[in-house]
């Protein structure tokens, strides 16, 4: 089985011939012109950071092709796990068994073919017991009612944008383009006390607010919401508003509304939340692509300790970008936390990994690309911030830097409850890359990457790569605090 997703190179760029890969090395500056890098050393009374695999129920194979969310959803005190597979039949909840293992409770989370797409836990219903809300690449948006012990009865699905089903659309653009729904994010946008989605469309028709009455059945389409969508897209955007790969719901001004901040068909972006529904760009000094598609997970917290939300974002191309945000709201970088990986980054998660204060980057991607040989040398890496903007690595982690499928999404979480932040991994499938003849988004001829997933089973494991579960937990042991 194969599928294609078309994403645009910067300026042609090409993904790089599979060569080999070492383990974590120091982050040396230096980087492509206008792109700043951050380094520092590591200090030698900083606990050591070293992880083990934990994944004892989860799954060793299928594509999953999400961000892996967290939560006690039975309220045991431990930590469950769940996650969205393409190629699969829905999401699927793995609730702790309190003997460091996992025990799938997924009854009521299904679908008739699932295409993965971003999940969150949320309470929608108003019930004191974790629902979930999930948005599927090929059928739009699903929401599951939990009952507190791993049950999840439907309450809505297949939601879609009102214009994915208009007989006439405006500038000629697909409804069937429209049904699809690539990532969400959950919180109260408008301030009645419900709970609402903001909503990412697949391929086109850009982000949709859907407003919630807290029963999670019925939801209302915000129309005007200032976001670009199908029907008032950007200025010379082709796309119809396009899409987002990832996306989050987080007070980036402090002032007491969340904003939403995404990982844009054109770049990293910031919409600042007016507490009724509606959104401004606040995108000032982040980058944005003269093509689409590249940019992947995106992340936010105070990186350089200033008492402000920075960003995180990968790039499959270029690998991993940090902006620090200024007093008025603006965005300075891009940083390079690891200017060695050339073979993109689609992963990222940001937490304390080793006790000093200052926040980390877990990073899922590639020392190296691959053109035509089937297979990527993903891993994951670790870069540890000083807390002013610098990035250093370190020998020991454990993590795998090569050997692993395709890395959809990373997680923190202290799984173990011993106060230290472990890691939660979905992958599955591998890539190849070639590159076409095409057209930018805004009709500038340029060479379109072509990422093909593959069917690893078909393609064989490489037999010299240790074979890793597609959902891991990763337990931060390496030391005492």
């Amino acid at each position: 089985m194969m599928w294609r997703e078309v994403v645009c190179g910067l300026g042609g760029a090409v993904f790089l011939a599979l060569a080999g890969c070492s383990g974590e090395s120091a982050v040396r500056p230096g980087s492509s012109a206008g792109v700043m890098t951050g380094a520092s050393s590591s200090e030698p009374s900083v606990p050591r950071v070293r992880f083990r695999l934990a994944a004892d129920g989860l799954p060793m194979d299928g594509r999953w092709k999400s961000t892996p969310i967290v939560a006690d959803v039975n309220r045991d005190g431990a930590i469950d796990v769940a996650a969205h597979p393409r190629l699969g039949t829905g999401p699927r909840v793995w609730l702790a068994n309190g003997k460091g293992g996992w025990i799938d409770s997924s009854q009521g989370l299904t679908m008739e073919r699932s295409c993965g797409g971003g999940l969150a836990f949320a309470d929608i219903n108003n019930d004191g017991k974790l629902d979930l809300a999930v948005a599927d690449h090929c059928s739009g948006v699903w929401v599951y009612l939990g009952d507190g012990q791993g049950r999840w009865p439907v309450a809505t699905e297949k939601l879609t944008p009102d214009l994915a089903r208009a007989k006439e659309t405006p500038g000629g653009a697909d409804p069937t383009a429209l049904q699809g729904a690539e990532a969400l994010a959950v919180g109260d946008v408008n301030g009645d006390g419900f709970q609402d989605m903001v909503v990412s469309s697949s391929d086109q028709g850009g982000f949709t607010v859907y407003l919630g009455d807290g029963s999670g059945r019925n939801w209302k389409e915000r129309k005007g919401s200032g976001l670009p969508n199908g029907e008032t897209p950007e200025p010379g955007d082709i796309y119809f508003g396009g899409f987002a790969f990832d996306m989050k719901l987080v007070d980036v001004n402090r002032d007491g509304r969340l904003d939403l901040v995404a990982s844009y068909i054109t770049g990293p972006r910031v919409w600042w939340g007016d507490g009724g529904g509606r959104f401004e760009d606040h995108s000032q000094g982040l980058i944005k692509t003269t093509y689409g598609g590249i940019y992947a997970r995106i992340a936010t917290a105070d990186v350089d300790n200033d008492g402000r939300l920075d960003l995180v974002v990968g790039n499959a191309i270029n690998g991993v970008e940090v902006y620090l945000q200024n007093a008025d709201g603006s965005w300075r970088g891009p940083i390079d936390p690891m200017p060695e990986l050339k073979g993109g980054a689609q992963a990222v998660a940001l937490c304390d990994l080793d006790g000093d204060g200052n926040v980390d980057v877990i990073i899922g991607g590639g020392m190296t690309g691959t053109a035509g040989q089937g297979q990527d040398p993903w891993g994951l890496f670790v870069r540890f911030g000083d807390g002013k903007g610098g990035w250093a690595s370190r020998p020991g982690t454990n993590l795998p830097a090569v050997g692993m499928e395709v890395v959809w999404g990373i997680a923190c979480a202290d799984v173990n409850g011993d106060g230290r932040p472990d890691v939660v991994v979905s992958s599955g499938g591998v890539m190849g890359k070639s590159s076409v003849p095409g057209v930018g988004p805004t009709g500038q001829a340029g060479r379109v990457v072509v990422r093909e997933e593959v069917d690893s089973k078909r393609l064989g494991a490489a037999p010299q790569w240790p074979v890793y579960p597609h959902v891991q937990v990763w337990i931060n042991d390496g030391g005492s605090r």
